[in-house]
């Protein structure tokens, strides 16, 4: 652990994250992206990482300019904030799986935006499959920790 502030361990993934995150916003946007990711990394020190992968959202939706800013920029955005995201899923015995799964599940899902895109050639059709993806990947996430908790009973 690197630090702990109101009950939210800190691990060097999130560290990690908050200096990509840091440094990604700063070379794309300048002065306006050092202020942002400023506010992501204090976000990240204070509050828990869920809010901050939100405020590193909202951030880069602020910072990126119309037209100049590559999807690879942006992804390695993304990625900083992927750590920030995952970071409280980390246990000492499962951190090279969960690092692995997080990785794998976040390049099928550009895999599928990026084939479904090229598919269909319409960016709204795009969004509609993607919006479904996600909703049927979090409801069965859900599921399986109901199940995992035990808070599922059986049906007869």
């Amino acid at each position: 652990m690197i630090l702990t502030t109101r009950n939210h361990p800190r691990t060097w993934l999130g560290a990690l994250g908050t200096l990509i995150a840091l440094s990604t916003f700063t070379l794309l946007h300048g002065v306006h992206g050092l202020l942002a990711g400023i506010v992501t990394a204090v976000s990240w020190y204070l509050l828990p990482s869920v809010y901050t992968f939100t405020i590193g959202q909202f951030a880069l939706i602020a910072t990126v300019p119309e037209l100049g800013t590559s999807a690879i920029q942006i992804g390695l955005l993304e990625a900083g904030l992927l750590m920030l995201l995952i970071e409280p899923a980390l246990t000492e015995d499962q951190q090279l799986r969960i690092l692995v799964l997080s990785w794998l599940g976040a390049n099928l899902g550009i895999s599928l935006v990026l084939v479904v895109y090229e598919w269909l050639g319409l960016l709204w059709q795009t969004g509609l499959v993607l919006t479904v993806s996600v909703a049927v990947l979090t409801y069965g996430l859900h599921r399986y920790e109901q199940l995992e908790l035990g808070l599922l009973k059986e049906v007869s």
